[in-house]
């Protein structure tokens, strides 16, 4: 049996249904048809004599064999990309589809700008954004439904497969409606006992459930919630406050993208308080170079205006060359289990 019995397409068909537990999500993953991924595993299976999977199980799973085949198939694909790379000029001729989630201001001052250079740099790849709170973005890298995520580090990202690398930290501030009084002036921030004794309106999702990273940091401030109004939309909690239904909890990036001029705007805490907000994958996933090459773009991409770029941002703005393809071996080496800090070892 020799080297030509190995295609790199029924190696990607094989990691792609290892991966998803199933041929037809598979073929959805790789943007392909179930017939074509089912007949590279099956002239896999013919070349090395075996069978790679055992299709009694649901999801089926890999046989001895398979386990081998995978170890060495992500290492020779691994192998293909990194040549392909060393050797790419400015158009990659990448192709294809990677569907990113994201927290709605993220989403609406961030992603734009990345989006619009994207299509300079890659025009044959599509970039789907998707829109979600930090426990369904989760549950979405792992269920293979998104690529990557941009969002918040929080105990939602404790999951033991999940990798991240921190791009930017934006302060907390409280809103309140101009009836509030002009004493609350935007440099002067909010203690947690002026925070103690309102109403609070903040992102949760149904079930009055505080997101993650907003519950955490009410415990860090020693803050008890007396949410009055919850919304898992930023516009919609700006309104609530200027209808005095409370103070409203916020990321600062979030302001960005509405109108709240009308609205005094508080930080909380202190300057040092705030969301780290990261590029965020399941690290037990092989990523295709298509979407290793928009995690480079979104690496590369300068952090929103008012915000303090971490990590590999810092070295961007400084001019430097950010290796992306180290940084994401490096992350998802080194990611493991609950964060102990917003940033992960080895990448501060």
């Amino acid at each position: 049996m020799g080297r030509q019995y190995f295609q790199p397409e029924w190696l990607e068909s094989f990691l792609a249904v290892t991966e998803a537990g199933s041929f037809s999500a598979a073929a959805e993953r790789l943007h392909s048809s179930q017939p074509r991924v089912s007949t590279h595993v099956a002239q896999l299976e013919a070349a090395v004599d075996r069978l790679l999977f055992d299709r009694t199980r649901r999801p089926i799973v890999l046989t001895e064999a398979g386990v081998v085949m995978a170890s060495h198939a992500r290492q020779v694909l691994r192998s293909l990309d990194e040549a392909a790379d060393a050797f790419a000029g400015p158009s990659t001729g990448l192709r294809g589809t990677v569907i990113v989630g994201t927290h709605p201001s993220i989403s609406g001052v961030y992603m734009p700008g990345l989006l619009a250079r994207a299509a300079r740099e890659e025009p044959d790849v599509s970039i789907e954004l998707t829109e979600r709170t930090s426990v369904p973005l989760v549950t979405g890298l792992v269920g293979r439904s998104l690529d990557l995520a941009v969002q918040a580090l929080s105990s939602a990202t404790e999951h033991p497969s999940i990798a991240a690398i921190p791009l930017w930290r934006e302060r907390y501030v409280a809103v309140l409606p101009a009836a509030a009084g002009s004493d609350g002036a935007s440099d002067r921030p909010m203690t947690p006992a002026e925070l103690s004794g309102l109403d609070h309106i903040v992102i949760a999702r149904p079930g009055n459930q505080i997101e993650s990273e907003f519950a955490a940091a009410l415990s860090r401030w020693g803050v008890t919630p007396r949410v009055r109004a919850c919304t898992e939309q930023p516009n919609t909690l700006l309104n609530l406050v200027r209808l005095g239904m409370g103070v409203g909890i916020i990321n600062e990036l979030a302001l960005m993208a509405f109108g709240h001029d009308d609205l005094i705007v508080r930080p909380i805490a202190g300057a040092n308080d705030g969301r780290t907000v990261a590029l965020v994958w399941d690290a037990s996933v092989s990523l295709t170079r298509v979407v290793r090459r928009v995690a480079q773009l979104v690496l590369s991409q300068p952090a929103p205006a008012g915000t303090q770029p971490q990590g590999p941002l810092v070295d961007a703005m400084a001019g430097h060359r950010v290796d992306g393809e180290a940084l994401l071996r490096q992350a998802a080496a080194q990611w493991r289990g609950p964060i102990s800090s917003p940033v992960p070892r080895g990448l501060s």
